[in-house]
């Protein structure tokens, strides 16, 4: 699959996310279509309730629009928070929004107010 960049600029050794690079790698192996491209660490300009969202990977193909949120650590929900802990059992930080509201808000906010307006004839 083609990605977007066509590599992760910052080292995991350098303190980047080695989980990402993993994804990224696996990316680069599969062939789903020859129109199929892959887009690592997305910006997408929010909506009222947030500013932005980030999406670790965006994969545009011809089927289907999907996002990737990775988690390096051990994911954990407690009285209404999302902790992700970091390799040594500490948290690393700490989110209102589970993982999986977090993809699907900023998949949804891409589709919705960017993509459709864009390739709304194909779509």
């Amino acid at each position: 699959m083609d990605l977007v960049p066509s590599h992760i600029w910052e080292s995991p050794t350098a303190g980047g996310d080695v989980a990402e690079l993993r994804i990224f790698n696996l990316l680069q192996k599969i062939r789903l279509s020859d129109s199929c491209v892959a887009m690592h660490s997305q910006n997408i300009v929010g909506g009222i309730s947030q500013t932005w969202s980030e999406m670790d990977f965006l994969i545009i193909s011809e089927r289907a629009i999907i996002g990737i949120e990775v988690k390096a650590g051990r994911v954990a929900t407690k009285n209404g928070k999302w902790h992700v802990y970091n390799a040594n059992g500490g948290i690393k930080y700490t989110k209102r929004k589970s993982p999986l509201v977090q993809i699907s808000n900023a998949l949804d906010h891409f589709r919705t107010s960017w993509f459709t307006q864009r390739f709304s004839y194909k779509y």
